[in-house]
């Protein structure tokens, strides 16, 4: 088939010494309308069987133009495929209906190169493995035009390695339950990062969800996960019709935000936390923030909104220009054990009709706020601060 290089690694030897061999294939993809379409299920049938040569394949998808249709879209990989790690540069996958790939438990090592998905009718691209040793990694996509049902766009449900990496744009992607376009599940042996603002950052554009999480949903089965995320950017706006207008966090993890520079961040939700949704955490710590929130519609109650956990730490941050239609102009934090909050300044803030303007603490044990300013907040109550139960 057209475009397809073969070799094993390993010194020359005979057959019958060769078996076990991990084998590199690259399957160049044609484009539509070619007169000798060569497809992804062509490639993965192929080479989905063990030979004396080779025992497993580690395969590279390629694709000069368009891609689509039968062969292109739709695809699992199933559980007996050899196939032990994939490499994906496809230049454009044009998801009429459906999906394009979904990896359950097969395929240990996961890389996108570059390229275009877009449309589907459902969560476009999802790996999950239950190997800690498995690694899957985005170095440049773009998902643009999905429809979900309540997964994202793409869905990562992983206990190995997880890199997103700055070139990872979704545009105009909904959701009709959660996840507007990015969901990821960990566990207590996942390691999860995304690079920092100082390389770039993933970009959100005009994502919505019609329940929680407008961009992002993060949810952590242990508390001793730590999902630990670099910055992004949200043009656009990001929605939610209930709550987590960007971000909805939760389980039992450790939830980190950190280096966001000079972020400016148009997100709505209609509940509660119209940027960041944080519930039944054990902790949630904000770093080096310089973040401007601006709401097309205010959240009920806080643009970062916090409840049941043990500790929120928010550092050497900035936070501006929010809006809320009830309480909690910029903070809302509830049912937390211990809060602590240090070397911050907040422009402003408003609650014109509650209390808080700037932060709101409900039922909080311990709260430490050291070297903080707050500036131009308005509330019923509290312009700044205010303190409720607890």
């Amino acid at each position: 088939a057209q475009g397809r290089h073969f070799w094993f690694f390993g010194f020359l030897c005979f057959v019958a010494l060769c078996s076990g061999e991990l084998c590199e294939i690259d399957c160049t993809i044609t484009s539509d309308g070619s007169q000798n379409p060569y497809t992804i299920a062509q490639c993965f049938d192929d080479y989905s069987r063990p030979t004396s040569v080779c025992e497993k394949y580690s395969i590279g998808l390629y694709s000069t133009g368009t891609i689509s249709g039968e062969g292109n879209t739709n695809l699992r990989v199933n559980e007996t495929s050899h196939i032990e790690s994939l490499h994906i540069s496809l230049m454009e996958v044009n998801v009429e209906t459906g999906f394009f790939l979904y990896i359950e438990n097969t395929i240990k090592f996961v890389s996108i190169g570059s390229g275009t998905i877009s449309g589907g009718s459902s969560t476009v691209f999802r790996f999950v493995s239950s190997d800690p040793g498995s690694v899957f990694q985005v170095q440049s996509w773009v998902i643009t035009g999905t429809k979900s049902d309540g997964f994202g766009a793409m869905h990562i449900d992983s206990a190995g390695m997880i890199e997103l990496n700055p070139a990872l744009n979704f545009l105009h992607t909904k959701s009709s339950g959660d996840c507007g376009a990015l969901r990821i599940d960990s566990y207590p042996t996942t390691k999860y990062t995304s690079k920092s603002v100082a390389n770039g950052a993933p970009v959100f554009i005009d994502t919505r969800a019609d329940g929680n999480g407008g961009a992002v949903c993060l949810f952590s089965s242990d508390e001793t996960n730590s999902m630990n995320w670099g910055s992004f950017a949200i043009r656009e706006g990001s929605s939610a019709g209930k709550n987590g207008g960007t971000i909805y966090a939760a389980g039992a993890g450790q939830f980190r935000f950190s280096s966001f520079k000079d972020v400016y961040v148009q997100t709505h939700a209609s509940i509660n936390g119209s940027y960041i949704y944080a519930e039944n955490i054990t902790s949630l710590e904000i770093v080096d923030y310089n973040t401007a929130l601006e709401h097309q519609s205010s959240a009920q109650n806080g643009a970062i909104y916090v409840v049941n956990a043990e500790l929120v730490q928010i550092y050497n941050s900035t936070l501006s220009s929010s809006q809320v239609s009830n309480s909690g102009g910029v903070l809302y934090i509830k049912n937390v054990v211990n809060f602590e909050m240090r070397n911050n300044y907040f422009p402003s803030g408003d609650a014109t009709y509650g209390i808080g303007g700037i932060v709101l603490f409900e039922n909080v044990n311990r709260i430490e706020v050291t070297n903080s300013s707050f500036h131009s907040g308005t509330a019923q109550r509290g312009s700044a601060m205010a303190c409720i139960g607890g």
